[in-house]
């Protein structure tokens, strides 16, 4: 098996080693492991793994010739892969392989993403925020609230008010805020993501105020469910009968997605879907959407455990 991990982009490589080192390639034969960095950065690698070796092509097609080698398509090289397809008797793709095996948290990482879940709230809610404001100004806040905590950006935050809020992935434009304004965003904690939206409201008597109630509704309703569910279509049948029950329309993309290392994982919440969901951690964003109007989302990340015990993060 060989996994790469370009500018530590690779989550999995995180997965297997535990280890934060970037630009180097993981090779697992059975119980065997070795890791191969760069020479310009060996001090700095060796710091994190001490057998750290330098990088040898020569070496590396010779440890994986006439071999049936895993690798990670989904973060791979092309030309690295096409140097060990000449020497390697077969390569496969391992990557669906690890989305499942990721998907399956432990109690530890469970309460890490619980830790980012909160810390991600505490930033929203301890936002100033005022009509007046524009969508990039709140963004920017989030941002700078993110570094000084030391944590990360699990994705770009998506701040959207009026017309910009009825488009599920609206980018924060110079646009005033009115009456609301819907915050989605999510913060990278010991490596570990974290997916929130919600919608503050400055006018509490409005319209949007009131439809809030009932997404809230058919989220609690989900909530209720959620112990009954056991794959990814069971989720997503949960959410249709939920919207039904208090009269929503039905949402232009799933109701939710697994979280953790990365921000979008398994298990999948769709029609059909045969994931399992016990022992799994995923968001529930049940959402309305009125194209060229409004658009309200409400989500939470969620821990189901082995046992169908649930908890909101």
């Amino acid at each position: 098996m060989i996994i790469l991990n370009n500018h530590g982009s690779n989550p999995n490589f995180f997965y297997e080693t535990g280890l934060d080192i970037s630009d180097v390639i993981f090779i697992k034969d059975g119980k065997s492991s070795r890791i191969f960095g760069h020479s310009m950065n060996m001090d700095f690698d060796k710091k994190a793994y001490r057998k750290t070796e330098t990088f040898d092509m020569k070496k590396i097609l010779r440890l994986v010739k006439g071999k049936e080698v895993g690798m990670d398509f989904l973060n791979e090289n092309v030309k690295f892969y096409s140097e060990i397809r000449k020497s390697a008797k077969k390569v496969i793709d391992i990557s669906e392989d690890y989305l499942v095996k990721r998907s399956f948290k432990s109690e530890d990482e469970a309460r890490l993403i619980k830790s980012a879940s909160r810390k991600t709230k505490e930033i929203i809610f301890g936002l100033d925020i005022r009509k007046g404001m524009t969508e990039m100004e709140i963004a920017k806040k989030l941002k700078k609230e993110t570094i000084d905590q030391g944590l990360g950006l699990s994705f770009e935050p998506i701040i959207a008010s009026g017309i910009n809020s009825s488009y599920p992935h609206s980018v924060p434009t110079s646009r005033k805020i009115g009456s609301f304004v819907m915050i989605d965003f999510g913060v990278i904690y010991n490596h570990y993501c974290s997916d929130i939206t919600e919608v503050v409201f400055l006018d509490k008597k409005s319209r949007e105020f009131g439809l809030y109630g009932k997404i809230r509704e058919s989220f609690n309703t989900m909530l209720d469910n959620l112990s009954d569910c056991y794959s990814g279509n069971d989720v997503h049948l949960n959410y249709i009968n939920s919207f039904r029950q208090v009269g929503l329309p039905q949402m232009p993309h799933s109701i939710g997605h697994g979280v953790g290392l990365e921000v979008h994982e398994y298990p999948r919440l769709r029609k059909g879907s045969k994931d399992r969901i016990r022992g799994t951690v995923f968001t529930l964003e049940p959402a309305v959407y009125y194209k060229g109007n409004f658009g309200l989302r409400l989500e939470r990340d969620i821990f189901v455990n082995k046992s169908g015990k649930v908890e909101v993060f």
